[in-house]
């Protein structure tokens, strides 16, 4: 039996039947374009999926099977991930009430792995990682929660000064710096933020506010609305009139230039986990600006490996 190349899993506050019928109907996933970055919609019998990537769309066609034991599956049959498949399932949970009076409360744990093809799968921009297909599992898995159960996913902003104090020996620089030069600094930090919240489209409330606190805490000052509307708007701009690869490698050449590749890429990943983790976009955009920053695969995925963590798995 072949080995799955990674794996994810989350708790989903509803019976195993609710999950399962919610998993298994495409009618509902492509009416109501739970994905950020993704559009589906009907190709036949056959799901089309678009995801945007950096300047451009990538479009695939999937299947959905159900396998044994009610095994929810996603098979990939056209565009640059054929031949893998994504597996979900079921397992339901019983979590004691704190009122003894009350009935155990009923969850679903899903599990997912992931079958690469056998060039492995890919964003269209080479080989993923395997911690850059465990975040994008994680992330689908978040966003079918928020289906499932019909609320907006909960923020990871109660454990940013965590983050912020773990990051202390790459900022701890900035603190011989003037005034002037730090603000300069800082700019460019939260510029690469501000490029990577943008690829998916657009940068949600959650990602400005981790931007402010971000300023605030880098720049010891607030980061005045007006400039961080323009910052997000030259970000969307260059995605719009497709030069937005340029401008991450614009982005990555200067924050080596500066010192602050690592720190650079550790404040994008936790502004791009801040809502409902890293999209496949978003990793797109931070992969090419690591590699601008010349800075090694394996740096940035023990980046993202490490911000999940301090954000408890975006749980």
């Amino acid at each position: 039996m072949a080995k799955p190349n990674a794996r994810a899993d989350i708790r989903i506050g509803a019976s195993v039947t609710h999950v399962r019928e919610v998993f298994f109907d495409v009618d509902y996933a492509i009416r109501m374009q739970p994905f950020h970055g993704v559009s589906l919609r009907w190709a036949g019998k056959r799901i089309q999926q678009e995801t945007q990537i950096l300047d451009r769309n990538m479009i695939e066609e999937f299947v959905i099977e159900k396998g044994p034991g009610g095994t929810w599956i996603k098979r990939f049959v056209e565009g640059h991930n054929a031949g893998g498949h994504f597996e979900a399932t079921f397992e339901q949970l019983e979590t004691a009430s704190k009122d003894p009076r009350r009935d155990p409360e009923v969850g679903t744990c899903v599990q997912m792995v992931a079958f690469a093809p056998p060039q492995g799968f890919s964003l269209g921009l080479g080989k993923l990682s395997t911690t850059g297909l465990e975040k994008l599992l994680r992330r689908w898995l978040m966003e079918m929660r928020c289906l499932a159960m019909g609320y907006p996913p909960s923020s990871s902003r109660k454990r940013l000064h965590g983050v912020m104090d773990s990051l202390s020996a790459l900022t701890a620089p900035l603190d011989a710096l003037t005034n002037q030069k730090r603000s300069a600094l800082v700019a460019t930090l939260l510029e690469a933020a501000a490029l990577v919240a943008v690829a998916d489209g657009h940068a949600d409330e959650l990602e400005r506010e981790v931007l402010d606190e971000v300023a605030a805490s880098l720049a010891r000052r607030a980061l005045p609305r007006d400039a961080q509307e323009r910052m997000v708007f030259a970000a969307a701009k260059s995605l719009k009139a497709d030069a937005f690869p340029g401008k991450c490698d614009e982005i990555g050449q200067r924050c080596k230039r500066l010192g602050v590749a690592e720190l650079g890429l550790s404040i994008a990943v936790l502004v791009a986990e801040a809502s409902h983790g890293v999209a496949a976009s978003e990793l797109a955009a931070l992969q090419r600006i690591a590699k601008a920053a010349e800075l090694p695969d394996a740096a940035l995925s023990s980046i993202l490996s490490t911000i999940d963590e301090l954000l408890g798995g975006n749980s």
